[in-house]
């Protein structure tokens, strides 16, 4: 027999989607203050500071990566629930009978 709770999965995806949310928010929040540093606040200045920079945007690119790929699964497992409820017309369906 094979039960599929589609909300539970749905509730997954939603929960998954919003960790991304925040996550890429604080993400974006640590690079700009890194970003800032240097331009806007004089906290560290000099080659070094520059260097740190390039190293840091480039970084930053992986990191906002790793959130895109999160909010991909948790779409796709939102579209798997919605699929399930579309070939079981609404109707739990038990396998085999």
């Amino acid at each position: 027999m094979v039960e599929i709770d589609t909300s539970q999965l749905r509730e997954i995806a939603k929960d998954a989607k919003q960790l991304s949310n925040d996550y890429l928010e604080h993400i974006k929040k640590i690079f700009q203050r890194i970003d800032g540093m240097n331009s806007e606040t004089g906290e560290w200045v000099g080659d070094s500071s520059i260097k740190f920079n390039i190293i840091a945007t480039n970084d930053s690119r992986q990191y906002i990566r790793i959130a895109t790929i999160l909010s991909k699964y948790a779409t796709k497992i939102d579209n798997i629930a919605e699929r399930i409820d579309r070939l079981c017309i609404g109707v739990k369906k038990k396998w085999p009978n």
